[in-house]
């Protein structure tokens, strides 16, 4: 999750000035990694091949002709697609609804997606 590693390297130390977010290995070096179950990897795994399909989609769809309604299902689902994602991520790491709340209002998140995800956090 882009999310998790956001709150876990600004957590870290790794903000710049201008809130830039550093890379560098002293920032990401002691980031904890925890591998998922088959099942979960298998989830997560078909939600990023379906987000990978979807843009594939989207841009041969906004190359032929602007059809609006189309593009916009497409990213609406793009974007179902990481929510599910991050929701995932964060019950892998056994994060509290608490905890994911504080990780998405630090990252500010956006309030539609923020309810996203904690609606498919809640579900899984």
């Amino acid at each position: 999750s882009i999310l998790l590693g956001k709150y876990l390297i600004k957590k870290g130390g790794g903000t710049l000035r201008g809130n830039y977010v550093s890379y560098e290995d002293r920032f990401i070096r002691d980031l904890p990694i925890v591998l998922p179950s088959k099942i979960i990897n298998s989830e997560i795994s078909e939600l990023v091949s379906s987000i990978q399909i979807l843009k594939k989609d989207l841009k041969e769809i906004s190359q032929k002709t602007e059809k609006a309604f189309e593009i916009n299902q497409i990213e609406s689902e793009i974007n179902d697609n990481q929510c599910k994602i991050d929701a995932k991520v964060f019950k892998l790491y056994n994060l509290s609804k608490k905890e994911t709340q504080q990780i998405l209002n630090i990252a500010e998140v956006e309030g539609s997606i923020k309810n996203k995800i904690m609606s498919n956090f809640e579900i899984n």
